[in-house]
């Protein structure tokens, strides 16, 4: 779920950055065993502790790009642990950080490709820095290894990286993160919240009225599905060619993979289209 709807919050929050780590050829490899002929180790953390802290500072200062929805859940989510666990105030942020570091942030940056962010796997030096990467910022936002001041690493080399980041700042952010996608105090309800961004690439259009089949009946769009509506654009970033679903289309039916078929009532016509992954 969270990779449907949060897609384009993990666009516009780790994108830029991804794309400067992935097009650079920076080492950040710090196992002593893996370093390779003529690395320094003490360069190679520096450049790791540099990406971390931009990918870090950037997600905890993002809490607003947060869609609605996921922080419904999340605030949900501390609102039981609190119940279940009243004696405990580390598990309603644990409960939390769990599912957007573990399963969210810390996913999107080892694999970007799976999440649209990249258009391709990266190499086998850029999947280590990002495995590293991941692996640190999954801790950093781990409530109970933060608050406990112990990690989880099994690598000596590791543990001894991340004590860079035991420092008071890290935990006032996280926590101040992890409060505002918890609460309801900082967005409107889901009901007035902004549309959720599920889909978008290229898709052929086939042209209306023609009755021949043939190349002329089909042009290539860029299609953009959201919560509320289906646009398709000339080229990404284009405006609007046309709004399909949202006020004159009033039947829609999704379907993975993603096809969207829309029903007109009033002119008795079906409109099939399909997006490639």
């Amino acid at each position: 779920m969270m990779k449907i709807v949060g897609g384009h919050y993990l666009k516009v929050t780790l994108k830029p950055i991804l794309d400067g780590i992935c097009d650079s050829s920076k080492s950040c490899e710090i196992d002593p065993i893996k370093l390779k002929e003529g690395d320094n180790v003490e360069n190679n953390k520096e450049n790791l502790r540099y990406y971390v802290d931009k990918l870090f500072n950037t997600i905890v200062k993002s809490s607003m790009s947060c869609p609605t929805v996921m922080c419904d859940i999340f605030y949900s989510l501390r609102q039981m642990a609190t119940q279940r666990f009243p004696n405990d105030p580390h598990v309603q942020y644990s409960a939390v950080s769990s599912f957007v570091f573990l399963r969210f942030f810390a996913v999107a940056v080892v694999s970007p490709h799976t999440f649209h962010l990249r258009p391709h796997h990266p190499d086998a030096q850029t999947i280590r820095t990002l495995t590293l990467i991941s692996k640190t910022i999954q801790t950093l936002g781990s409530w109970g290894s933060l608050s406990k001041s112990k990690s989880s690493f099994k690598e000596t080399f590791m543990c001894e990286f991340f004590k860079m980041f035991q420092e008071e700042g890290y935990i006032i952010a996280v926590k101040k993160f992890l409060d505002e996608i918890s609460s309801t105090e900082t967005k409107e309800s889901s009901g007035t919240s902004e549309p959720v961004h599920l889909k978008e690439g290229e898709m052929y259009k086939r042209a209306q009225g023609r009755t021949r089949i043939g190349k002329k009946n089909f042009k290539k769009r860029w299609f953009c599905l959201t919560s509320r509506e289906l646009t398709y654009h000339k080229q990404p970033g284009s405006c609007v060619y046309a709004l399909l679903w949202g006020f004159s289309w009033f039947s829609v039916k999704v379907s993975l993979p993603l096809i969207v078929t829309l029903v007109n009532p009033f002119s008795n016509i079906t409109v099939v289209y399909g997006f490639s992954h």
